[in-house]
């Protein structure tokens, strides 16, 4: 009976070999040969083998998303970090731009938080701190706010304007400048109306002395036979008048050369 019974095995397990090759025949090799209550330890074993393979490589690759996760802002922030520099390379370090001639310059500062500053055609700027309002004058008003992100803002006409890192001035300080350009103005106007005036109180006092120099020649010809008293009173008359007339002629004139030192020299 036990012959019948293994002859039906050993045919199953020959088909079996036949069928799936080495392998078939090793995992019915295995099964039969399992001691009792094992099978199902060693099926398991056999059946999750892939499972487990499979989640080492997820892992790893869980752990590398979370490094690459961690990492990823310090990069981020790195490359920010970086950008920023170059941009303010970028503004340290630029060519002049040429200004155009006769061109008033104002509100040169006015661009807070993204405001538009006004500035000469052909110029923008962006953020930056000042609020001054700054026209250019014929004098040299160097520096007087140099800083739209680099620009120099307040230069006289015709010159360049340049990108430097110095910073704005403060209206105040800004207002005591263009008090001193203002003054400096006022003082050179003042000056050329004194050499005005010196020069036409010269030629008034000129022309009162040239007068009286031919009455007195005259009067010292005597065409009317006069007796030489009579001549020597008529020039001493003439002489009283001139200096009457030059009198305030040459108070004016002190006063003019007085200024003339003070605006001139």
């Amino acid at each position: 009976m036990r012959g019948f019974i293994q002859i039906p095995i050993l045919i199953a397990v020959v088909i079996s070999a036949a069928i799936f090759g080495g392998g078939g025949y090793l995992i019915a090799q295995n099964v039969s040969r399992a001691p009792a209550g094992q099978e199902t330890s060693q099926s398991t074993v056999i059946a999750t083998a892939p499972t487990v393979a499979t989640t080492t490589p997820d892992t790893a690759t869980s752990s590398i998303k979370s490094r690459t996760t961690v990492e990823t802002p310090s990069n981020t922030e790195q490359k920010k970090t970086t950008s920023t520099k170059i941009q303010s390379s970028a503004t340290i370090v630029a060519d002049p731009i040429a200004v155009p001639q006769s061109v008033s310059i104002a509100d040169v500062c006015l661009n807070i938080e993204g405001i538009q500053s006004t500035v000469p055609v052909g110029l923008t700027s962006s953020s930056n701190i000042c609020t001054a309002t700054i026209t250019v004058l014929e004098t040299q008003a160097n520096d007087l706010c140099p800083n739209i992100l680099g620009l120099q803002s307040s230069i006289p006409e015709g010159k360049t304007f340049y990108r430097n890192t110095q910073t704005c001035l403060t209206n105040s300080e800004i207002e005591e400048i263009e008090n001193e350009i203002a003054a400096a103005s006022a003082t050179k106007e003042s000056c050329q109306k004194a050499k005005d005036d010196m020069h036409a109180i010269q030629i008034q006092i000129q022309d009162v002395e040239d007068k009286y120099d031919a009455l007195i020649a005259a009067a010292r010809l005597n065409p009317d036979g006069k007796s030489g008293g009579a001549v020597e009173a008529d020039v001493a008359d003439l002489q009283r008048k001139e200096s009457a007339e030059l009198s305030p002629l040459e108070s004016q004139r002190y006063r003019i050369n007085n200024d003339y030192i003070y605006y001139c020299n």
